[in-house]
């Protein structure tokens, strides 16, 4: 995936101007850069979220899954259920809950889970949806140090060669996706 941003604008400002992004397929590909760069701008332009910009995007994902910064759960309802909203079976989702250690929450309210539980939610619906390139804003955010390391190792192992492109302030983060490359945002 290619794309040429010759001027992505908020008001007035240029956020994001005459650059250009090479995202190699089958790679994980880290963006970093201080906030407010355009960090998640770009990952909204890439995913084709986004199309008031001036410019063009090569071969864009078909189908785009997205992780996005904020959790998005359903809170009233319980971590389960978040999940058989877009899993396939409930044996698959208990298996994402097992596999980022919520197993034993399953009947909570996503309301009643810890910042960390929910971000650990997030990523196990994130699991259970099925495209061609990986979007992540921010994807360990909240995250104590061992739950990053086995939530990492799980998307590592769900990306299974599919383009990943990712967005985060840690260089831990970039080690522990093992990213191919970098993109920095000024």
């Amino acid at each position: 995936m290619k794309a040429v941003i010759r001027r992505k604008v908020f008001g007035s400002e240029a956020v994001i101007q005459n650059r250009f992004f090479d995202i190699p397929d089958g790679k994980c590909t880290a963006i970093t850069g201080p906030s407010g760069s355009g960090k998640t701008t770009l990952m909204r332009i890439l995913a084709g979220l986004d199309h008031d910009f001036d410019g063009y995007i090569e071969n864009p994902a078909e189908k785009a899954m997205i992780l996005f910064q904020e959790d998005r759960l359903v809170g009233n309802i319980s971590a389960l259920s978040n999940l058989l909203l877009v899993a396939d079976s409930r044996w698959n989702a208990m298996k994402a809950l097992s596999a980022l250690s919520l197993g034993g929450d399953w009947m909570k309210k996503a309301s009643e889970l810890s910042g960390g539980m929910r971000r650990k939610l997030a990523i196990a619906r994130f699991l259970l949806l099925d495209g061609d390139v990986l979007f992540l804003d921010e994807p360990f955010r909240a995250l104590d140090d061992e739950s990053r390391r086995n939530a990492a190792a799980v998307l590592r192992d769900f990306r299974q060669g599919r383009t990943m492109v990712f967005i985060t302030h840690d260089d831990e983060d970039v080690s522990l996706l093992e990213a191919d490359f970098t993109l920095s945002l000024p």
